[in-house]
């Protein structure tokens, strides 16, 4: 058996076998061969190749040399990526033309443009007068309906009514139409202003045909001798039987000479009659011509 120092002084007992002893021979022999299986370790891994992750993923599940379907399939995808490839570009080209194009118009074009546009701007100035006059027209139609259901139930006058009694002045005041206005004038032949007060009774009765104008010398209703002199002329207005309005002394108010549009915007001023103005003309025609055709009856 050999010692550490017999191993130390490399000396070796002949005839003697030792399995340490072989083991250490091997061992040194596996020693000197390791440096010619790295060369060989090193020499394969220069082989190998490293793939990417993203190759991998995007691995099919085929190779390119597994036969006439994997060729194919290769031819396949190679011709469907230069399509879409070229319709890119194609996209790209149309998109590029369009931001360097000029656009190029001719005289031709110019005038169809401005006829265009003022055509447009004609029918636009139109436009509210044809639906002013749709409206109007819609209006005066809906008028003559309404105006040809009630016109004859609205009494109708023109004229100034002489009274001659005290009955006929109650008939005509407290039992008048209903719903419809009378004024009455108290005069007297020869007391101031009731002369020009009686023509502006007609001129009135001209112009509101639907009210009654009535006119009744005041010695008939028994006033007194100081209302003759002081209070003439003198006007009532009635409606419905009572009384609405009483204005006396008119000559302080208008005067010796007085005017029928002076009373007119007195009277309307004072809420008694309705100011023209107001009043649709369609109205004032249809009472115009209903008072013409009781005057002709």
């Amino acid at each position: 058996m050999t010692t550490l120092e017999d191993k130390i002084l490399g000396e070796k007992k002949q005839c003697y076998c030792s399995s340490s002893e072989d083991e250490d021979d091997k061992k040194d022999e596996g020693d000197g061969d390791e440096p010619q299986d790295g060369s060989a370790t090193s020499a394969r891994s220069n082989k190998l190749k490293f793939i990417p992750e993203k190759v991998v993923r995007e691995w099919e599940g085929y190779s390119t040399n597994t036969g006439p379907k994997g060729v194919i399939r290769d031819w396949q995808r190679f011709k469907q990526l230069e399509t879409e490839k070229k319709q890119q570009q194609d996209q790209e080209r149309i998109t590029l033309a369009n931001k360097l194009s000029t656009t190029c118009r001719s005289h031709l074009d110019d005038e169809k443009e401005k006829k265009k546009q003022a055509e447009k701007d004609e029918a636009l100035a139109t436009e509210p007068e044809s639906e002013d006059e749709i409206l109007k027209e819609y209006l005066e139609k809906r008028m003559q309906e309404l105006m040809s259901s009630k016109i004859r139930s609205v009494s109708v006058f023109g004229a100034v009514h002489e009274l001659d009694s005290v009955d006929a002045f109650l008939e005509n005041t407290e039992k008048g139409p209903k719903g419809s206005l009378v004024v009455v004038l108290l005069y007297e032949d020869k007391a101031a202003g009731c002369s020009s007060m009686k023509n502006c009774m007609k001129y009135l009765a001209s112009e509101y045909s639907n009210v009654k104008f009535c006119q009744i010398k005041s010695s008939l209703l028994n006033v007194s001798s100081r209302f003759r002199s002081v209070g003439l002329p003198a006007l009532q207005a009635y409606k419905n039987g009572e009384l609405i309005g009483n204005y006396v002394q008119l000559v302080k108010e208008f005067g010796d000479e007085i005017y029928g549009s002076d009373v007119e915007s007195f009277l309307i001023e004072h809420g008694i009659l309705q100011d023209k103005s107001l009043v649709p003309s369609i109205l004032r025609s249809k009472t115009q011509l209903a008072s013409h055709e009781d005057d002709s009856d």
